[in-house]
């Protein structure tokens, strides 16, 4: 299968669903810190006092209990983040997919569950691999983080190889580092045992040319195991400390034909991002629950 990317969007849908059940939060005039500061319009600031922790690897803010949002009546107007006073970078909260502007960050949700916002930059693969400046990472924002104590690094997921065993089957190898003090679960290829499977957590493998114009690409429908949505999910992921580095090997066996040479690899690295599963089997850490686009350069032989 081939397509154009030029004009692809990277953006999971669901960060732009728009809540009718929460209540504004807070009812007070707003007050910045001189640490990190979340504004949405004029009247909600959102600091240490209300967020628990900010996941970095993936922009994830978690708020505390009790703080809600109203995104029906926040849609649409603009937010910042404010670092000591200083403005870094503005966006448009709770939009609608036809209503954004390239390269503009949003505010949203993350999937079903509306205690975690998500702080998501519209990107071009080509973007992600010419490493162009990402506002959301500006060194005063993990500066300010780190201050309030709301720093949290997450997880690092990279390429590592792909090895090209025939025509059309490919093994992915995934390198994943916990950079975070907290213990996570992630979803296991191995406990997963099928690409097919595997991609409810995170999706397929695509290869660029190295001009970006084309790839070659498979895209897998599959539908998760009773047990992984209702009862629990334990089965399925693996533990990685705080600390801890891992090797995690995909496996295709039936992806469109592949010749060896040069290409632009893109692979979406996904834990439970916008899934409504049940956490209560999992002891020693917490389920990881970012979603972002790994780029790089590869050589199959």
């Amino acid at each position: 299968m081939y397509r154009n990317i030029k004009k692809s969007w990277i953006i999971p849908a669901l960060l732009l669903f728009v809540s009718t059940g929460c209540n504004l939060f807070p009812d007070k005039d707003p007050i910045m810190t001189e640490g990190f500061n979340l504004k949405i319009g004029d009247a909600i600031v959102l600091t240490k006092n209300e967020i628990q922790y900010y996941d970095y690897s993936t922009h994830l803010i978690y708020l505390k209990s009790g703080v809600k949002l109203n995104a029906k009546e926040l849609a649409n107007q603009s937010f910042s983040i404010v670092c000591n006073k200083e403005t870094i970078y503005e966006g448009i909260a709770f939009a609608k997919m036809d209503s954004l502007n390239e390269n503009e960050v949003v505010l949203g949700f993350e999937g079903v569950n509306n205690q975690t916002l998500c702080l998501n930059k519209l990107n071009y693969f080509i973007e992600i691999y010419s490493d162009i400046n990402d506002p959301r990472s500006d060194p005063r924002i993990e500066k300010a983080l780190k201050v309030d104590l709301l720093y949290h690094a997450g997880l690092n997921c990279s390429i590592d190889t792909i090895i090209r065993h025939s025509a059309i089957k490919i093994e992915l190898i995934l390198d994943l580092k916990n950079n975070d003090s907290f213990n996570y679960f992630y979803f296991d290829p191995e406990k997963m045992t099928t690409a097919e499977l595997y991609s409810i957590s995170a999706g397929g493998l695509s290869l660029y040319e190295t001009d970006f114009n084309f790839c070659s690409s498979i895209y897998i429908n599959a539908t998760p195991p009773e047990n992984l949505a209702c009862c629990g999910i334990s089965d399925y992921v693996s533990l990685i400390k705080s600390g801890e580095s891992k090797k995690l090997k995909i496996s295709y066996d039936n992806y469109p034909s592949i010749v060896t040479g040069e290409y632009i690899a893109v692979y979406p690295f996904s834990g439970a991002f916008y899934m409504n599963i049940n956490e209560a089997s999992l002891e020693n850490g917490r389920m990881w629950h970012g979603y972002y686009h790994i780029v790089r350069k590869v050589s199959i032989k």
